[in-house]
């Protein structure tokens, strides 16, 4: 059973899912042993993760919709180690790791409308506050350019647990009775490529 499906007829459903995820990070770097090869660091992070699921349904000349907007603040602090896996001339081959604890204040909000069946909009919100982790695994290939900037190639996985995730609220919500609570105990696994450039001073 889909929230807010018509209760007869037959129609064409379409279905949304937008993910959003921003990420900054200021951290101190200590270069460790007389090689040279590993440096530890610690330092403050902060990851935005906001998700849109949606539905319409187009039955009867009318449609209906449902939708549910979540929302995660993460704070925290996180350590972890870069390690130098390789050099030849200004080409390097580096690779990185980050873990960290944070503090999660995540809200979600859920609406149906019913006005083009003649009927009202109604909502329901939910807020809370849990512990998350978030970790990054990162394996590079660089070239130097000058003595502190760098351009940089390669391939990142981010682990994130403890979050509220949109698709995840539906059996917490109904909103025609203004009644929603709050799942924060949802977790992505996100990867891909990346290029960029690195300055060091």
């Amino acid at each position: 059973l889909i929230p807010g499906d018509p209760a007869s007829g037959f129609g064409v459903a379409t279905f949304g899912y937008n993910s959003r995820l921003y990420n900054t990070e200021v951290n101190l770097r200590h270069r460790s042993g007389s090689a040279g090869w590993l440096t530890t660091l610690a330092g403050f992070r902060w990851i935005e993760l906001s998700e849109q699921f949606d539905t319409v349904f187009a039955t009867g000349g009318t449609t209906p919709s449902f939708s549910i907007d979540t929302n995660n603040h993460l704070y925290g602090l996180q350590v972890g180690a870069l390690a130098n896996l390789h050099n030849a001339g200004p080409w390097f081959v580096d690779g990185s790791i980050k873990a960290g604890v944070f503090g999660n204040s995540a809200s979600q909000t859920t609406r149906e409308d019913f006005t083009s069946a003649g009927g009202t909009t109604t909502l329901a919100t939910a807020r809370g506050s849990n512990c998350a982790f978030a970790g990054d695994l990162t394996i590079a290939l660089g070239r130097q350019l000058t003595d502190r900037l760098a351009a940089r190639i390669g391939y990142m996985a981010l682990w994130i647990e403890g979050v509220a995730l949109a698709p995840e609220q539906l059996d917490n919500s109904d909103p025609s009775n203004n009644i929603a609570t709050l799942d924060h105990t949802g977790g992505l696994f996100l990867h891909g490529a990346f290029a960029g450039l690195e300055y060091l001073w």
